[in-house]
C-alpha cells in the first residue's frame, strides 16, 4: 500500500470545468499515472493499481460530500 499511496499523492487528476462554479476532479489521469510510476520507481502491479483505484474512489466520494 505504501507504493500506491506515494503514487496516489503524486497522481495527476483530470477535472471538469463548471464555469463560474469552479471545477471538480473527476479521475486520475491513467496515462500520466504511468509516467509518475516510472519517475517514482514504483512497479505498477495489478495490486498497486487496485489500491490506487480504491484511494481514488475514496477521494472522489469525500470531495462529492463537501460540495
Amino acid at each position: 500500500m505504501r507504493d500506491a499511496f506515494a503514487l496516489f499523492c503524486d497522481a495527476p487528476w483530470d477535472s471538469l470545468s463548471l464555469g463560474m462554479g469552479g471545477s471538480i476532479r473527476t479521475n486520475i489521469n491513467r496515462v500520466q499515472l504511468e509516467a509518475s510510476a516510472r519517475l517514482l520507481a514504483v512497479n505498477m502491479t495489478p495490486a498497486v493499481f487496485a489500491d490506487i483505484r480504491e484511494l481514488e474512489m475514496a477521494a472522489i466520494t469525500y470531495w462529492s460530500r463537501k460540495r
